[in-house]
């Protein structure tokens, strides 16, 4: 071979010819044996032999830098060659090791600058100082310049005498000659001016740049990975990072380990403080699931409403119940919201006018959640069903039905506040003959067959107003009656399909969480502890609790991890994972 060769210094090498010799891969019986051919050149290396493309295209090898691995088919499986850091390392140190050192006199500068018979310079001059509290805040490129600056000072007969050839990685040159250079740098520029400079980039030397990397970034061990996560994520000056942000912290203090990155979010995802104060989200965790109910006054749900201001009787309070299928609503100004009072209410006006339903749907409130109520309901063989903790969308027909009471109370009062019991009945007269957006009839007609004659009939008579017949009236109320589980069945039908649409445009935006038996949950502080949650450095989630048993619609029971069972359910809207 003619042609010169070019190692990682970019230094040409004369080839001395090639020799072809056999080459034994992997361990046995996982090994590959061939005869390849080698360029042989005179340099000292630490290489015995490097293997080229050619080579790993015979052997068909697969190639991993990151794992420091080799892998490549033989006749008895897969072969492999794994890197060995250390080795690699005490070669690259045996070969870079410097001489003996030699005793100079240095009489002549220029003198004794002698070309070594090999072609590299040596060098015989060391400059140096210690920069001053200002200097050790300059950018690097000022730093560079300033060593720059220092030597020509030392060194200026030579400087003067001879072409000075600087070699640096730095764009030196084209800072020094800016005009948007600063004051400091026009000065060195100035006074560097005399010399006959010349900048040439330094070329990086692949060894080297592997020596740098193995210094500046230090390989730790497991043992050791873990006390830096800990002490730069919670030590100290530790800021309870994210993972990412933990890593490239970490990195920058000069430590590494091939999953780092990995093991940071790990980190990060199980640290105990960072999942108590992680942020609430309001993005929905479950689909939605509507009620249906296909049969007239078979499913009510209920609520309590207030305070309000004090009216007739001290009545501050309303308590409403609604019947899922036909939108029906009943509401009583209280004084006193007991569970007697409850038990009244529900007794009188659902039970004695529309016959026991199937089921009750109630929140957690003590009115409800008490023994005696459960005993009413019991005795009637009423399925009672508890909407889950701070989660009213369980029993989202009530709640609409609230805000519309409370809506209208507002329009009717004005500024008489105390007239909400007057104002009552009209407010729930007003809904029952007013056509629901989901059923698309009033409520008064899916209840009785027929429409209410409304006031305004009477002051502007309508055709049935005018032409009123005792008897047609009879005979028109009762084809109404044959007539009205049609309409019902309709209304049920359009129901069903108006919170089908309803769910999927909701459902789009549900991001799914899910717990199963045994996993470990945060509650919401807010909900667990109201009072805890309205100070300004309180965790926004406490725990952890055990998932013992997992309900439909993302509801769950929980318990104590000594075993004991926290009362009423939990949805999953106010629960977090948490990560041991």
């Amino acid at each position: 071979m003619e042609a010169p060769l070019y190692g990682f210094s970019n230094h040409p090498v004369a080839a001395e010819g090639i020799i072809a010799l056999p080459v034994a891969i992997g361990t046995p019986p996982a090994q590959a044996n061939l005869m390849l051919d080698f360029v042989v050149v005179k340099v000292p290396s630490a290489y015995n032999a490097i293997l080229g493309r050619p080579a790993l295209n015979r052997l068909q090898a697969v190639v991993s830098t990151y794992h420091l691995k080799m892998k490549f088919p033989t006749e008895h499986g897969i072969g492999e060659v794994k890197g060995d850091q250390t080795t690699a390392r005490q070669c690259y140190v045996t070969s870079c090791r410097s001489k003996n050192k030699e005793a100079l006199i240095i009489e002549d500068l220029r003198e004794d600058t002698k070309i070594e018979e090999d072609g590299v310079q040596k060098p015989i001059y060391y400059v140096s100082k210690v920069l001053q509290d200002v200097e050790t805040r300059y950018p690097k490129i000022d730093k560079i310049a300033l060593a720059l600056i220092i030597s020509a000072r030392r060194l200026r007969p030579y400087f003067q005498s001879h072409t000075i050839i600087i070699l640096t990685d730095q764009p030196l040159r084209k800072v020094l000659m800016s005009p948007e250079a600063s004051g400091r740098l026009v000065n060195w520029s100035v006074e560097l001016g005399e010399f006959d400079l010349q900048y040439k980039p330094r070329t990086a030397v692949k060894a080297q740049a592997l020596a740098d990397f193995i210094v500046e970034c230090t390989c730790l061990r497991p043992s050791e990975s873990l006390y830096a996560l800990q002490e730069v994520h919670e030590g100290i000056r530790g800021q309870h990072l994210g993972g990412r942000t933990l890593a490239q912290k970490i990195l920058r203090q000069g430590y590494y380990w091939p999953t780092m990155q990995k093991d940071a979010i790990e980190f990060t995802r199980r640290c105990h403080q960072c999942q108590k104060f992680a942020p609430l989200s309001h993005t929905p965790v479950t689909p939605l699931t509507s009620i249906v109910s296909p049969i007239p006054f078979a499913v009510w749900g209920m609520d309590l409403l207030g305070p309000f201001p004090m009216a007739s009787g001290q009545r501050r309070f309303v308590i409403v119940a609604i019947d899922y299928f036909t939108k029906w609503t009943e509401a009583e100004s209280l004084a006193t919201i007991t569970s007697a009072k409850c038990e009244d209410f529900f007794w009188k006006n659902i039970i004695c006018r529309f016959g026991v339903p199937r089921a009750l749907v109630v929140d957690n409130g003590k009115q409800f959640d008490n023994s005696n109520f459960r005993t009413f309901c019991s005795n009637l063989s009423i399925d009672l069903r508890f909407t889950s903790v701070a989660h009213p969308q369980s029993n989202g027909q009530i709640e609409n039905m609230n805000r519309g009471i409370l809506q209208g109370l507002k329009k009717k009062l004005n500024e008489a506040k105390g007239a909400s019991v007057d104002e009552l009945p009209k407010v729930l007269w007003a809904y029952r003959t007013t056509p629901h957006s989901v059923t698309g009839e009033t409520p008064f007609s899916l209840c009785y067959g027929t429409e209410a004659m409304l006031p305004v009939e009477i002051g502007v008579p309508t055709i049935r107003a005018l032409h009123f017949s005792e008897l047609n009236n009879d005979v028109g109320l009762r084809a109404n009656l044959d007539l009205v589980e049609e309409a019902r069945t309709q209304a049920h039908v359009r129901s069903v399909i108006v919170k089908q649409r309803v769910a999927r445009y909701y459902n789009h935006k549900v991001r799914s969480k899910q717990f199963n038996e045994g996993d470990l949950v945060l509650r919401k502080l807010e909900v667990s502890n109201p009072k805890a949650a309205t100070r300004k450095l309180s965790p926004n989630w406490e725990g952890p609790y055990r998932v013992i048993k997992v309900l439909k619609t993302g509801a769950y029971a929980l318990g104590t991890l000594s075993g004991e069972s926290i009362p009423r359910t939990w949805n999953a809207e106010n629960l977090h994972r948490y990560y041991q």
